[in-house]
């Protein structure tokens, strides 16, 4: 058997077991924050999340949010 008969089928992982990243990026499980300055301090009870504008509008609260739907993506995330 030659070196490079064997296929790995795991995503995302090159041969050597290594994360198949370009030079420079780096595998995270935190999601990145992006802001410029200190984030207002908010507590779950003063919390709500408001939509409007050409839609039908709406607002929950902490509680409500939390118990609405949930799903997991794993995406990628590219500054350029």
């Amino acid at each position: 058997m030659a070196l490079f008969d064997k296929k790995i089928d795991v995503p995302g992982v090159n041969f050597f077991g290594k994360p198949n990243l370009p030079q420079g990026q780096y595998a995270t499980e935190k999601f990145p924050v992006l802001t410029y300055g200190d984030a207002p301090k908010v507590t779950k009870e003063e919390w709500t999340l408001k939509i409007w504008g050409l839609v039908d509008a709406r607002e929950w609260t902490w509680n409500e949010f939390m118990k609405l739907p949930q799903s997991t993506l794993t995406a990628d995330f590219h500054c350029v």
